[in-house]
């Protein structure tokens, strides 16, 4: 793979051997996986516009980052587009400390966070540094007040699950991507105006 990446003159190689035994033998070697198999395969498996096919899967149209990054969670890209975002935030010191707002810029919304100028309910230095959870995405079709609705109902979700699961975070990542789900849901007709789900935390 190496000499075939190098080689800018492929009709010069020359392979030796029974050409069906040649031929199979390249195409294991192009189908080996690697580090980033999965997390790519997620990406385009949940994320891609399929014609003339739904499922509940595609509704949530939701990519589960824990499960297939191969390196740590500090090495997770955040998005640095302004496309618009909904986003939950957990304090890395008191997981029991959340946050829910909305940005267009998510790179530079958290950077602001973490040097206490985000917003009063992240700028306790007790609860810093705070990391991305989970995110809502593919909003660029959605005005600031069309986001900001999504976010309280997220938070209003929220208030509702730490009743019964109090200083849990799974609740408030499922809140988040059943709000995906009813949005998609409702846009089945309309594939320019599904939103994408990102989990970057479990716990």
């Amino acid at each position: 793979m190496v000499e075939l990446w190098r080689n800018k003159k492929h009709d010069e190689i020359i392979f030796v051997g029974q050409k069906e035994e040649v031929a199979e033998r390249l195409w294991q070697t192009l189908c080996i996986a690697n580090n980033w198999t999965l997390l790519t395969e997620s990406i385009v498996q949940n994320l891609s516009q399929t014609v003339g096919v739904r499922s509940a899967a595609l509704d949530a149209a939701m990519v589960d980052i824990p499960d297939v990054f191969p390196w740590r969670i500090c090495h997770q890209w955040i998005p640095n587009t302004n496309s618009g975002f909904v986003y939950l935030l957990i304090s890395t010191v008191d997981p029991r400390q959340i946050y829910v707002g909305t940005t267009k810029n998510l790179a530079v919304r958290i950077e602001q966070h973490n040097r206490g100028y985000g917003s009063t309910g992240t700028a306790c230095p007790d609860y810093l540094p705070w990391a991305v959870a989970a995110f809502i995405g593919g909003m660029s079709h959605l005005s600031r007040s069309e986001r900001m609705a999504i976010e309280h109902e997220w938070q209003e979700r929220n208030t509702r699950s730490r009743i019964n699961h109090r200083g849990k975070l799974e609740p408030t990542i499922k809140n988040g991507m059943q709000i995906v789900k009813e949005h998609n849901g409702h846009n089945r007709e309309n594939e320019g105006r599904k939103l994408s789900y990102i989990v970057m935390a479990h716990r």
